[in-house]
Order: structure tokens, then sequence, then C-alpha cells
């Protein structure tokens, strides 16, 4: 019973730690997201060009939490 017990308290830490890391990039893309929508509203002030849409391609390349974990 003792080892069933710690399982299951291993389990929980173990989804714990996944939660908060789904948490951490959940809250760095709504921050990419405003970057990119700020940097957009420069972008529409000149046009809706092609070349706004590379700008938030970049940031989201630049952001370390968009490549996969390794």
């Amino acid at each position: 019973m003792i080892r069933i017990t710690e399982d299951i308290d291993r389990w929980y830490e173990e989804e714990q730690k996944k939660t908060l890391e789904i948490k951490r990039r959940f809250t760095s893309i709504v921050k990419m997201s405003e970057e990119a929508n700020k940097e957009m509203d420069g972008a529409t002030a000149v046009g809706n060009s092609p070349d706004s849409f590379l700008t938030l391609a970049n940031i989201f390349e630049k952001s370390p939490s968009s490549r996969p974990a390794k």
C-alpha cells in the first residue's frame, strides 16, 4: 500500500511540473503575441504588406520557448 501511495505522489509531482511548464509556455506565447500585435500595429499603419507577416515569424523564431525542448 505504501508503494502505491509513493507512486501516486510521484505521478502527482510530475503532473504538477507539466502543468507549470504549460503555464510558462502559455504566458510566453501571450507575451510574444502582445509584442507581435505592437509590431503589426506599426506595420498596418504603412499597409498590410507581406513583410508584416515576416516580422511575426521573426518574433517566434527568436523566442527560446518556441523551440522544442530537448
